[in-house]
């Protein structure tokens, strides 16, 4: 992508006038790659569409939120390039999206993959631990 996920953090950040990141997820959407970046300041929650291709923002929106989110970042401890690096490896095929999430407390990229041999397959890989889960 012409705008890596650090970079579309950056314009979400600077587009919503702060925060701290919760979520960000990449999808090919009305015919182009989107970043979808949530962020939160306080108990506003910023949700910012940023085109993977210009950087442009594309849509922003901003709810009041009262639940509070762990902070993910997309270069530690497990950067998002390693972190498809090890999904890949682990199922080989295309990667047509990825989410970096926490649930229940646990902080994971999910990781869309098209399978070379056809299907979709979900693979998770833990930020802390690099474990490889795949959700068939």
């Amino acid at each position: 992508m012409p705008v890596p996920a650090e970079e579309a953090v950056r314009i979400a950040t600077e587009a919503a006038g702060g925060g701290d990141l919760v979520q960000i997820d990449i999808d090919h959407e009305d015919g182009s790659w989107q970043w979808e970046v949530e962020l939160a300041a306080d108990t506003v929650r910023h949700d910012v569409t940023v085109d993977a291709t210009t950087g442009d923002v594309v849509e922003q929106e901003q709810d009041d939120e009262d639940e509070q989110d762990p902070i993910v970042d997309v270069t530690t401890p497990l950067a998002w390039q390693d972190a498809l690096d090890l999904a890949v490896q682990e199922v080989p095929g295309a990667v047509s999206g990825w989410v970096l999430d926490s649930d229940d407390g646990v902080i994971a990229y999910e990781i869309d993959i098209e399978r070379e041999d056809g299907g979709d397959v979900d693979v998770l890989v833990e930020v802390e631990s690099s474990q490889v889960t795949v959700d068939d």
